[in-house]
């Protein structure tokens, strides 16, 4: 055990949820795939899948972050003197909320058309370049 680790504290803090994501998005997409092909309905097919490729994406998201955390302790261990680790807390923010009414209108706009579909698009691009830019000043 390190110094300034506590006892408690895993080797690998995200292993189960990488695996745990990873099944769901396989078995996702591949229960899409299977209703496609026994359906021929394309609603469902499209969701079954979309919801498991968005599986995915959390899997790759928390493998990032386990390696991450694998990176940064190897890199402390090789350091003497034990430092806090500087946790950024966001500030209260707008950019979520606009975010998810792109996201919901993009959505939207899918089903019901392009006059829908661009002003969601356009809405979801500026929230995303808002909150990176807003991460990037912090503060």
């Amino acid at each position: 055990m390190r110094p300034g680790e506590l006892a408690s504290t895993p080797r690998r803090r995200f292993h189960a949820e990488v695996a745990l994501y990873t099944a769901l998005a396989v078995f996702l997409v591949l229960g899409g795939v299977i209703y496609g092909v026994w359906s021929g309905e394309a609603a469902g097919t499209v969701l079954l899948t979309l919801v498991g490729v968005f599986a995915g994406i959390v899997a790759g998201y928390l493998a990032f972050q386990d390696r991450l955390e694998r990176t940064r302790a190897l890199a402390s261990s090789e350091d003497t003197e034990v430092e806090e680790d500087d946790q950024y807390l966001p500030h209260a923010s707008i950019w979520p909320f606009e975010m998810g009414v792109g996201m919901a209108t993009s959505f939207a706009g899918v089903v019901l058309g392009w006059a829908i579909l661009v002003p969601g698009v356009l809405i979801l691009a500026h929230s995303i370049v808002g909150w990176i830019g807003q991460s990037r000043r912090r503060g």
